[in-house]
């Protein structure tokens, strides 16, 4: 499988979101973005977001990885950085307007299945310790808490701690 080529791949007939990803005519794919695109989606997602630069500096590097969910545009993404037999997701973002809905969770399971077919171990994270829909998702799909990062994330009222998950892979 070609890491820089356009992908379809397949939802999981578990998910009970397929339905609604088939309505839609969402599909999940490990495929190049612009920076641009990526960096509209998460300037809307996060208080302090990336630029158009930074994104298009990642898209071109071997070991990042950037799974997205489109209908006729880009709704979400999930970047990872690969390193070895371990990767972590460095940002995720899904347009507020399309949340909720199973985009997430898509997402999340097709970049599981791309790391354990190329034999990582291992699967990392953090997440605000503010943002508990993101940690039940998480959890949902096997992840485990195993530390904290205090006062981790500024946002602009106050400061909230990182709460690092990890998946074992095999």
């Amino acid at each position: 499988m070609s890491d820089h080529l356009i992908q379809k791949l397949p939802l999981d007939k578990g998910l009970k979101i397929e339905s609604f990803i088939k309505k839609h005519n969402i599909s999940i794919t490990l495929k190049k973005n612009s920076g641009k695109t990526l960096s509209k989606i998460h300037k809307v997602s996060f208080p302090r977001h990336w630029t158009e630069s930074y994104f298009n500096s990642l898209i071109d590097h071997p070991n990042y990885k950037i799974f997205s969910a489109s209908n006729e545009n880009t709704i979400g993404f999930l970047i990872i950085l690969t390193t070895k037999d371990i990767s972590e997701i460095i940002t995720f973002a899904i347009l507020p307007q399309m949340r909720r809905q199973g985009i997430g969770k898509a997402l999340l399971t097709k970049s599981i299945e791309w790391l354990i077919s190329k034999n990582f171990s291992y699967y990392n994270l953090e997440v605000s310790a503010e943002n508990i829909t993101a940690q039940k998702l998480y959890k949902t799909l096997g992840f485990i808490q195993v530390g904290i990062r205090k006062n981790y994330y500024k946002s602009q009222i106050q400061r909230s701690d990182a709460l690092l998950y990890t998946k074992k892979l095999k």
